[in-house]
């Protein structure tokens, strides 16, 4: 399973820090930072927009992740590859 952020869209890569929110949701440390410094009264979570306070966020977490080519394989993928396989016995 791959984890997006959801202010930048990418997918969290285990080379950058990554932030849990009190309400739940996760995003890169980088760009939850730059969007508290832009919010212009309370804090809030970019995806809910839970009003936070600065130890309602967990500033950095650790995931185990598998790192080879197999991580990146497509579900759907393997699954059309699965059936072709099937219709072809």
């Amino acid at each position: 399973m791959k984890g997006i952020c959801s202010i930048c869209t990418e997918i969290f890569a285990s080379d950058k820090d990554i932030s849990v929110t009190f309400c739940g949701h996760v995003f890169h440390r980088e760009c939850l930072s730059q969007w508290f410094s832009q919010c212009t009264r309370r804090q809030n979570c970019p995806q809910c927009r839970k009003e936070l306070e600065d130890n309602q966020v967990i500033q950095k977490i650790y995931m185990n992740t598998q790192e080879d080519n197999e991580s990146d394989l497509d579900p759907f993928q393997l699954k059309r590859e699965v059936e072709a396989v099937r219709r072809s016995w």
